[in-house]
């Protein structure tokens, strides 16, 4: 019976070890997300999704594969002088071959005309495995949060 206990708790602890490994692989793909976007570099963001991703921007078209999505990045930064991203993440769900990852992020802009406006929202993502072994976007959905 004791073993028994062992091997329960064991298979525990290593299910959450693994759970704190995929959050670390996150965070460091939105860390360099961040790099990229700090950069204004719409085309590396852009790479961070599948091949055929989608990006749904609140009150706005979806925008599908890298073509659409570096496009949308390109416009917003175009549209301001600066911009600083912080991503939260705030819980992940595993499924089969896929991640939903439930977060905040926020965005500080300085405009053309040097006025600061601050962008706080939600996001839901999920990600899957890309062609290259690394986490991918296949969604991004967003809102402003309340």
């Amino acid at each position: 019976m004791m073993r028994f206990w062992f091997c329960l708790l064991s298979l525990l602890c290593f299910t959450h070890l693994d759970a704190q490994d995929i959050q670390t692989e996150l965070r460091q793909a939105w860390d360099q997300f961040t790099e990229y976007w700090e950069d204004e570099n719409a085309e590396a963001c852009a790479t961070f999704y599948l091949e055929d991703g989608l990006h749904y921007p609140p009150n706005s078209e979806v925008n599908q594969g890298h073509n659409d999505i570096q496009s949308f990045y390109q416009k917003l930064f175009a549209a301001h002088q600066t911009s600083n991203y912080h991503h939260e993440i705030k819980d992940v769900l595993q499924g089969d071959g896929f991640l939903v990852e439930f977060g905040e992020f926020r965005v500080d802009w300085k405009r053309h005309d040097d006025s600061i406006w601050t962008f706080d929202a939600r996001s839901v993502t999920e990600w899957q495995y890309g062609a290259d072994g690394s986490w991918k976007i296949a969604k991004f959905l967003f809102q402003s949060a309340p």
